[in-house]
């Protein structure tokens, strides 16, 4: 918003900000200073003009937000210990991204402001979608195509819902929850091959486990290396491919792993599904002879008339082939905020029944399973203030079970300070109209 005293010749400059609020003051040639600052509450603008010694005219414009610099840099400077390893690859690399593009930003000299403004919305959100690697108890562990399912490879381990590596879908012999590998066209008679009659692996018409030599059916190979893949589905006029698990689930919060591979160069795509929804953002695309992992967390739901839910795993693609590595369901724990810290304070200044203004707060949040969370004020609670009490006063803000404090002063209004709540009649000003106040002085 500019600030025109026309008498006086000067322009006053404030930012109407959505991150932080703003105050500017200009000295006239006549040595009398305009002071205004501007409040936004409920969608509408209220503005004040302050040390007001004669009757006059101000033009007001109200700009589109803006980020100070100042909260780039503090944001930047608290995730300089972010690691790669805490986080999974995808979400750890978009952030990355972002933040080297804040860290240019930031040494710019002359950086303009939609940058900066881009750069710091960039960054929240990447930050705010950091997925953190680990988590709680693995529920079913499933080696895709092992030709062994009652063995294990070194360093994996069975969930608590399956007592086999694969299976094709049904009680599990131990623990009698339902899950295995789904056939596209419910065929589960497979045909001909000498190696997969030497396999103790699971085989379907359409999906096998890899079988094309005899080591290729050794067992004890690591779960990246076997694979179960769409079989000559591209023959019978099976589009997309499909290469399917369904597992039986308690309601509640899951991380999903889904490993594809590229292993002959036909498979080099692939969109991973569950319950028909699309867990992958972009296509997964595979080099040959490389593996990808898609990591995504699911929620089950009960089914209807039932007290346990379930999920279909789909793998999908247009190549002629899917080659699935291996899929983990692990229970992902309750999450409770260890620490709050504040990056940047909101107004701390007031006159005296001038309401709260949070605008501008800036906090983050560790949480228990080692993720950062960054905080606005329309995520926490406020409490301590009191508008009609002159003095220091402190306040109070909590999120979850969490609270941090911060101080601010609240002043008797002086003589010559003037608050229009509305604008020529109307009770707000969008953001790029302009409009005249006139006001007289006390």
């Amino acid at each position: 918003m500019n600030l025109k005293r026309p008498k006086a010749a000067i322009m006053a400059a404030i930012a109407i900000m959505g991150i932080l609020s703003g105050c500017s003051s200009k000295k006239a040639p006549d040595g009398a200073v305009l002071t205004a600052y501007a409040v936004e509450r409920g969608g509408k603008y209220t503005l004040t003009v302050k040390s007001v010694s004669e009757n006059q005219t101000v033009e007001a414009y109200f700009a589109a937000a803006a980020v100070p610099k100042e909260a780039l840099a503090a944001l930047v400077g608290a995730l300089g210990l972010s690691r790669q390893g805490d986080y999974t690859e995808s979400s750890y690399s978009a952030f990355a991204a972002v933040k080297s593009y804040a860290e240019v930003v930031l040494k710019k000299s002359d950086a303009y402001q939609c940058e900066v403004d881009s750069a710091y919305r960039d960054l929240f959100s990447a930050v705010n979608s950091l997925e953190v690697t680990g988590g709680g108890t693995a529920v079913y562990f499933v080696d895709c195509g092992d030709h062994d399912p009652s063995t294990l490879s070194p360093g994996d381990s069975f969930g608590t819902d399956n007592s086999l590596t694969d299976m094709i879908y049904g009680a599990d012999p131990v623990t009698g929850m339902m899950w295995g590998v789904v056939d596209p066209k419910d065929s589960y008679i497979p045909t001909g091959g000498s190696n997969r009659l030497q396999s103790k692996g699971v085989y379907t018409a359409w999906t096998w486990a890899n079988e094309n030599s005899p080591n290729e059916i050794a067992d004890g190979q690591p779960k990246e290396a076997t694979f179960r893949y769409a079989r000559n589905q591209d023959n019978q006029g099976i589009t997309p491919r499909r290469v399917e698990y369904k597992f039986e689930l308690a309601p509640g919060l899951y991380d999903l792993k889904v490993c594809v591979g590229n292993y002959w160069g036909n498979s080099g795509s692939a969109d991973i599904y569950a319950n028909g929804e699309k867990i992958n953002e972009n296509t997964v695309s595979v080099p040959i002879n490389e593996n990808k992992l898609v990591e995504s967390p699911i929620e089950i739901s009960a089914d209807e008339g039932s007290d346990i839910g379930s999920v279909l795993i789909s793998v999908q693609s247009d190549d002629p082939t899917i080659n699935l590595n291996y899929i983990l369901i692990s229970e992902k724990p309750p999450v409770s905020v260890d620490d709050l810290e504040t990056l940047c304070l909101p107004k701390t200044e007031y006159a005296l029944g001038e309401e709260l203004d949070t605008r501008g707060l800036l906090l983050i949040a560790e949480l228990s399973d080692g993720a950062v969370k960054l905080l606005t004020s329309q995520d926490c609670a406020f409490s301590g203030y009191d508008p009609l009490t002159e003095g220091v006063q402190t306040v109070e803000v909590t999120y979850k079970d969490k609270t941090v404090l911060y101080e601010v002063t609240v002043s008797a209004k002086t003589g010559g300070e003037q608050q229009f709540s509305q604008i020529k009649n109307n009770a707000d000003l969008p953001v790029g109209r302009s409009a005249t106040l006139c006001y007289p002085a006390l």
